[in-house]
């Protein structure tokens, strides 16, 4: 990766949270090239930036 690339990832992550969410989408899946990067993008996201974490789990069944 080149420092352009570098540069423009790091300015994608800052404006993440301000961004729609289908442009999170497409960015997402553009960047998501195989199921490994895919699975690491979305850890990225969901620890960085809360609006995209995922639901608590439920602790038991009512």
């Amino acid at each position: 990766m080149n420092e352009s690339e570098q540069l423009l990832g790091r300015a994608v992550l800052q404006l993440w949270p301000e961004l729609k969410r289908d442009v999170q989408e497409q960015i997402f899946e553009a960047a998501s090239v195989d199921p490994e990067v895919r699975r690491r993008l979305a850890v990225l996201l969901h620890d960085q930036h809360p609006k995209t974490a995922f639901p608590p789990q439920p602790r038991s069944l009512a």
